[in-house]
């Protein structure tokens, strides 16, 4: 039969008392003097073994025995099936009623030890819930579209609230965002279909937290869009971090007015703002290129084929069959400048055209035209782009258009102008008003 540890232990004590003597032992393990000559002597009387040194029982000789009448435990046996759901307390007063004279404490320990039948919980039927789809592991997106993120930042002054939907393309960082008074399923799912108007290609995916914004209307926005909507971990912004970090940027870059300000004068300093951001910022996440040039990029199956696309090339005179564009400082008196174009690309109702300046200019109009054979003919666009002011955004179309643009004439320096062009649909620019 193995012995415990405790029988080895203290055999072990043993040895070290007769090497070490008394006061190192006690000294050693606080074990008294008389605990080892009690060892010592089961250990002789056991003929050795370590056996006689194992822990015996400390039950006492003579145990206590409950003195509670037989009828009395009866009765309470009774009234607890009869009344499950009452306390020793309430059992205490009825059996105080009915003179018999026992304690709460007696009456808890016979329910106890008798086992006696406790009130039923009440079952209530729970939904099961259903596991939200998250992000798979190693998704990658390539193309526009691929995967779409959206957060939300809330803005709170002397107890007023603005609050700000964002959306964030992983692939090529453009970016969308909007204020709104409320914040409600309705506000994102206006951001994801201005979002979609914007990339003019089909959203396969969204990533978002479980926001309340992310329910309802926006659900079923995905679903008309046939988005797979992935979810987020509760209280895991990291699995969100590109959108997070966008909304850092916000804050810190973006210029709003007043708080008291209207909501439509919001949008259009963070409107102004997204256009920089998506045109003209570089951008370290993609090596200091923009995000419409990674667009651009991954619109196009050859590199040469995108340069071609956003190139601001200077020449005296514009090729045939393009676009390209004049400014003026003065909306009284209109004369020429520097030129730009894009290379081998028609300009119809399903092209989007941005005129951007390296630095902000005075009050400008640019006239958008087109050069076939020699003569140039006007370009009209069906939207309003007055509110921005570098750059010009425009979707066009057949007509006549004069653009506006505001801004402030830095000291010294000329203005560097170029173009970008992509594929967008007709009603894309409607999204950035």
């Amino acid at each position: 039969m193995a012995t415990t540890p405790e029988a080895q232990r203290r055999a072990m004590i043993l040895t070290f008392w007769k090497r070490h003597g008394l006061q190192a032992t006690r000294d050693a393990f606080a074990v008294s003097r008389s605990t080892l000559f009690e060892w010592q002597q089961r250990l002789k009387s056991g003929r050795k073994r370590l056996r006689a040194l194992e822990p015996r029982s400390r039950r006492p000789h003579r145990l206590r025995v409950m003195t509670t009448p037989n009828a009395v435990i009866d009765r309470i046996r009774t009234l607890r099936e009869q009344f499950p759901h009452y306390g020793k307390e309430k059992l205490y007063v009825l059996l105080k009623e009915q003179d018999v004279t026992v304690s709460s404490s007696t009456i808890g320990k016979i329910i106890k030890r008798w086992n006696l039948p406790h009130a039923p919980r009440m079952y209530v039927a729970r939904r099961k819930r259903k596991m939200k789809p998250r992000l798979p592991k190693g998704n990658d997106p390539k193309k526009p579209g691929d995967l779409i993120s959206m957060d939300t930042i809330v803005l709170q002054e002397r107890g007023e609230k603005k609050f700000i939907v964002t959306a964030l393309d992983h692939a090529t960082r453009m970016a969308m965002a909007r204020v709104y008074e409320r914040l409600s399923s309705k506000s994102a799912r206006d951001l994801l279909q201005r979002m979609q108007l914007s990339l003019g290609l089909p959203i396969t995916a969204v990533l978002t937290d479980n926001g309340s914004e992310f329910y309802a209307c926006y659900e079923q926005a995905c679903k008309a869009l046939e988005a797979a909507h992935y979810w987020t971990y509760p209280r895991s912004p990291k699995m969100n971090a590109r959108t997070e970090r966008f909304n850092r940027t916000i804050q810190e870059e973006v210029r709003f007015p007043a708080f008291d300000a209207t909501i439509q004068q919001w949008n259009e300093r963070l409107g102004l703002w997204l256009v920089e951001y998506n045109f003209y910022r570089p951008h370290y996440a993609l090596d200091y290129r923009r995000p419409i040039d990674e667009y651009l990029s991954a619109l196009t199956s050859t590199p040469a084929e995108s340069r071609m696309l956003g190139t601001h090339t200077r020449s005296s005179a514009p090729p045939c069959g393009n676009l390209y564009f004049q400014y003026s400082r003065s909306p009284a008196h209109l004369r020429s400048a520097e030129l730009r174009w894009a290379s081998s690309l028609v300009v119809d109702r399903s092209m989007i055209v941005s005129v951007a300046s390296h630095s902000p200019v005075a009050p400008t109009f640019v006239r958008l035209r087109r050069t076939s054979a020699g003569k140039s003919s006007p370009l009209h666009s069906p939207y309003d782009c007055s509110f921005l002011p570098f750059p010009c955004s425009s979707v066009v179309e057949q007509g006549a258009v004069n653009a506006k643009v505001a801004g402030s004439n830095p000291a010294g320096g000329a203005n560097s102008y170029f173009c970008y062009i992509g594929r967008c649909p007709q009603r894309a620019f409607s999204a950035w008003g």
